[in-house]
Parts: structure tokens; C-alpha cells; sequence
């Protein structure tokens, strides 16, 4: 009987403490001319939360392709990367909400850039 009862403890504890892990929602338009790129996120200690792959950046020729990503790390980093580019990885972060970020350019030159209201919503009263 009292086994029964500290496992239901238990169990009605484990289900809490699940509920309150919160997914963020990432979303990301990419083009880089000519190139496969890719963007992940980490948690604070360095592992990886989600990861696109490599992708085709520029299918949307000329126009972004939007991605979007849950990451459940709280709070997190996101990076970007351009293969065969000599520049360094792109870091931005630490984030503890959603996001929204643009990578375009080269391969030569490419930047991550975040969309505090992103292009791509309506806004009410955007003639202000």
C-alpha cells in the first residue's frame, strides 16, 4: 500500500516537472547565393538542441526560404555556418523566447541577422 502511494508521488511528480520544459520556436529565412549552409542551437554547456543539416540556401532564389525549428533548451545559442566559406561560424545568443533570424549573402561574405518584427508578419499600424 505504501509502495502504490509513493510511486503514484512519484509518478504525478514526474509529470509536472515534464510539462514545465518550454520548446522555442526558431524561425530562420535563408539564401546564400550559391551555397549549403546550416544553423544549429546549443544549451548552455555546448550540446547540440537541433540541428537543420546541411541545406540547399539558395532554393528560393531570390526570395528567403523560412525554416522553422522547436529548441527546448533554455536558454540557447544559435549558430550558422556556410560551407566552404573561410569565415568563422556565426554565434548569436543567449535567447530565452522565440526567435527570428535572416542568413543571406556568399560564400565569401554572409551574416546572421535578427528580425526583432519579422518581414514576413502583418503588423497593424505599420503606416506610424
Amino acid at each position: 500500500m505504501k509502495l502504490s502511494i509513493s510511486l503514484t508521488i512519484v509518478a504525478i511528480i514526474c509529470i509536472i516537472a515534464i510539462e514545465q520544459i518550454e520548446a522555442f520556436k526558431s524561425t530562420f529565412g535563408v539564401f546564400v547565393f550559391y551555397s549549403q549552409c546550416k544553423i544549429w542551437a546549443t544549451d548552455n554547456i555546448g550540446k547540440t538542441v537541433m540541428d537543420t543539416g546541411w541545406l540547399n540556401c539558395e532554393n528560393g532564389d531570390p526570395d528567403l526560404i523560412f525554416h522553422s525549428r522547436d529548441i527546448t533548451a533554455n536558454p540557447y545559442y544559435l549558430h550558422a555556418k556556410v560551407m566552404g566559406s573561410l569565415k568563422k561560424t556565426k554565434t548569436r545568443g543567449p535567447f530565452t523566447s522565440d526567435t527570428c533570424f535572416r542568413l543571406s549573402g556568399n560564400l565569401a561574405l554572409f551574416a546572421l541577422y535578427s528580425l526583432r518584427r519579422p518581414l514576413f508578419i502583418k503588423y497593424p499600424n505599420q503606416n506610424k
